[in-house]
């Protein structure tokens, strides 16, 4: 993976939230990220912050699911005898 910096314009209140994409094609596996946090404008090397912290997670890379559960799931044309179910799929499911 490659590296993706976060740098607000200014200060910023905590908490502090980014989001990243795990790029297609990414070997299942674990993988460590680095999270960088400066008190200053500069950015900091990977192993060294004066003005902050690091600390280090890891992202486990799964296969995605194959079949995902739907969502959405109503019954529709309710009548005495009978009822239809409606829901929306998520992923390719054909039934």
């Amino acid at each position: 993976m490659t590296e993706k910096v976060y740098a607000p314009a200014g200060y910023v209140g905590l908490p502090i939230t980014n989001t990243f994409s795990i790029p297609l094609g990414t070997i299942v596996g674990q993988y460590r990220m680095r999270v960088i946090g400066s008190y200053t404008s500069t950015s900091p090397g990977p192993c060294s912050v004066s003005n902050g912290e690091a600390e280090d997670y890891t992202i486990n890379i799964i296969a995605p699911a194959t079949c995902l559960s739907p969502i959405g799931i109503d019954t529709v044309n309710v009548t005495l005898t009978s009822l239809a179910l409606d829901w929306t799929e998520l992923n390719a499911a054909t039934s």
